[in-house]
C-alpha cells in the first residue's frame, strides 16, 4: 500500500526508477539490433525479395538465395573520403606533437577502420588512455556495442 501522506514516497520512486531502467534496457536492445542489422547488411547477410519471374531469370531455384551486396561499396566510398589531414592550434610545436602521437599510434592506418565502422554502424569510438611509460596517449578503437564493444549513454537533454 502506498503512503500518500509521506513527502518522500520510496515506493513511487522505486517504481519510477524501475520503469526508467526498463526503458533504458529496451532502447539499448533496439540500438544493439540496429548495429547487428547494419553489420549483417555490410557482410551481405540480408534477405532478397525475388518474384518467381525474377528467380527464373537469375536461375535461382529452391532454397538458393541471391543477393547483390552494394552496401560495402557505399560505406567504403564514404569512409575512404574521410582522412585526418591536419591538427590546428595556435602553437606549431603542439601541432608537431599531435602528429607525432598520431603516427606512433598508427592512426594514419587505423583511421580507415574507425571511419568505416562509423559509417556502417552510425557509431564507433576511439578511447584515449595516457601511457606513462611512453609519455604519450594511446588510442584504442572500440566498436559500438552489439555483444561486445562500447555502450554509450547519451544525455536526453
Amino acid at each position: 500500500m502506498l503512503n500518500a501522506i509521506a513527502p518522500y514516497n520510496r515506493q513511487v520512486q522505486t517504481s519510477v526508477q524501475r520503469g526508467y531502467v526498463q526503458s533504458l534496457r529496451e532502447r539499448e536492445r533496439a540500438k544493439m539490433e540496429e548495429y547487428i542489422k547494419a553489420r549483417e547488411y555490410y557482410d551481405g547477410i540480408h534477405a532478397s525479395q525475388l518474384t518467381a519471374r525474377l528467380r527464373e531469370f537469375l536461375n535461382v531455384y529452391g532454397e538458393n538465395h541471391f543477393t547483390v551486396n552494394y552496401c560495402p561499396m557505399v560505406v567504403n566510398a564514404k569512409a575512404d573520403r574521410l582522412k585526418v589531414s591536419a591538427f590546428e592550434s595556435e602553437d606549431d610545436a603542439q601541432n608537431d606533437i599531435l602528429w607525432r602521437w598520431w603516427r606512433k599510434n598508427r592512426m594514419d592506418r587505423k583511421q580507415n577502420i574507425v571511419h568505416r565502422q562509423a559509417v556502417r554502424d552510425g557509431d564507433t569510438f576511439v578511447l584515449v588512455e595516457w601511457d606513462e611509460e611512453a609519455d604519450m596517449p594511446r588510442f584504442y578503437i572500440e566498436p559500438a556495442f552489439a555483444g561486445d564493444g562500447v555502450m554509450v549513454y547519451y544525455s536526453e537533454e
